[in-house]
């Protein structure tokens, strides 16, 4: 073989070795990884965990409810804007949650929580947690169980493709039973029955290893005051893991149109 022709070839695998994160070529930033997951990556290798961790989608509550509640063509854009994302997005209802944790566990009066609102930048973000703190406040007159609070959770899907962050917002007493409750304030898409119980089903056997456990899961939705009941789900409950199967066939899917590697396979090939 000649050797410009395999010079040439080495050099495409190394600048897409390294576009992969399969090279680190920055000493301190060798040593950096290798400290931290004590695993590398070389060229038609498997990959190690620090590989991995990098591959692996990472959802929020909200975030996962969304994707799962849109149409497929949708739900491949988000996928594919997750996957080529070089770093974590802007959580645009951190500040609703931090005050409702206010609020609810830490006792502060709604009205001053309320005030604190102007000091949100965004204007649309400023509107969304204002609406979400009066619509819990309306939602709570009805609903005056004992506050309490629950650990969050995490989900890892079947193959190592994404993760999913379960994050109680506040626990409530209701009929006797500990409910750990996530808040929906996003108008659209619309929550879906089925998708959200079948989100809710995925983490109930992870908090069944958990000390001081929730005996129910549920999602409040602020836009329409609906709460959405594990314990309440029927055959629903059933779903968890036909909807992790479906996004792991997707997230599989957007990786291969745009050549990246997933657990299961190589760096793709040089394309013609």
């Amino acid at each position: 073989m000649d050797i410009v022709y395999l010079y040439d070839i080495v050099q495409q695998e190394l600048h897409k070795a390294q576009a992969y994160g399969l090279i680190i070529t920055n000493s301190s930033e060798r040593q950096a990884e290798e400290t931290k997951t004590s695993t590398y990556c070389h060229i038609g290798g498997r990959c190690g965990s620090g590989f991995m961790e990098r591959l692996m989608l990472a959802f929020g509550t909200s975030a996962f409810l969304k994707l799962v509640c849109l149409n497929e063509r949708p739900q491949r854009t988000v996928i594919r804007q997750r996957v080529q994302a070089s770093g974590d997005g802007y959580d645009f209802h951190r500040s609703l949650r931090l005050r409702i944790q206010r609020h609810l566990a830490a006792g502060e009066p709604m009205a001053d929580v309320l005030a604190s609102i102007d000091e949100i930048r965004r204007v649309s973000e400023r509107n969304s947690a204002r609406n979400g703190l009066e619509a819990l406040e309306v939602w709570r007159g009805a609903h005056t169980g004992v506050v309490s609070g629950y650990s969050s959770v995490t989900y890892e899907s079947p193959s190592g493709l994404f993760r999913v962050a379960f994050t109680p917002d506040f626990g409530i007493r209701m009929g006797g039973s500990g409910v750990a409750v996530h808040v929906w304030n996003t108008k659209q898409p619309q929550l879906l029955r089925e998708m959200t119980y079948g989100v809710l089903a995925l983490f109930k056997s992870i908090y069944d290893e958990v000390d001081k456990a929730p005996n129910d899961l549920a999602v409040l939705s602020l836009p329409d005051s609906k709460l959405y009941r594990l314990s309440e789900a029927g055959p629903c409950a059933d779903m968890g893991d036909d909807l992790a199967a479906r996004i792991e066939s997707i997230v599989r899917e957007v990786r291969d149109e745009l050549g990246l590697p997933d657990e299961d396979e190589h760096p793709p090939q040089p394309r013609p």
